[in-house]
């Protein structure tokens, strides 16, 4: 890991570590990543306003840093600002510290507005940010300390978008931030 990446994971773990329940945990994502990283087919793009996914094949997969602490009976809701450049599926999975696996059961599946989206699920406007909200009140496994999360944007490029193995347009999710909220 080079410097950089531990002051970005070194940071993310002091703002994480410091909210008390009540306030609006956030990663906002302007100029920096927060120790988010690629983990399976897809690579993470720094930009000045936004965290880019650019996916690169099927079950793209990122990861917030570990330890995050996060309250879940604090913090029931994830608020999450994107424009969506690949399909309109949306998987976030989290590991509690009781249990640091990320599982198919603690897992919580959108699906991104289709009045935003053409045919293609491609934003209308480019770079056209949405908030959506995902209540995890209700999922049996939001509970106790939330170590670490993972976003699966989409379930791979468009089979219309790809030519002998190669994805012919690039197809990405930006997000602007995640907010956790009571």
């Amino acid at each position: 890991m080079n410097i950089k990446g531990f002051i970005f994971i070194l940071t993310a773990l002091v703002l994480v570590s410091t909210k008390t329940p009540g306030q609006t945990l956030n990663f906002d994502f302007g100029s920096r990543n927060y120790g988010w990283h690629a983990v399976n087919n897809c690579e993470i793009e720094e930009n000045d306003s936004y965290l880019q996914i650019n996916i690169k094949g099927n079950d793209p997969q990122c990861m917030s840093p570990g330890n995050l602490k996060i309250d879940a009976s604090a913090y029931k809701k994830i608020k999450i600002k994107l424009s969506n450049h690949t399909s309109p599926v949306l998987d976030i999975f989290w590991a509690s510290r009781d249990d640091p696996r990320i599982r198919p059961e603690a897992c919580q599946r959108s699906i991104l507005s289709s009045d935003s989206c053409d045919e293609n699920h491609t934003s209308l406007a480019q770079n056209q940010f949405i908030e959506y909200t995902i209540d995890l009140s209700n999922h049996k496994e939001w509970k106790g300390s939330i170590y670490k999360l993972r976003i699966d944007p989409g379930d791979g490029p468009d089979p219309k978008n790809m030519k002998d193995g190669k994805i012919l347009k690039e197809e990405y999710l930006l997000i602007e931030y995640i907010k956790f909220v009571p």
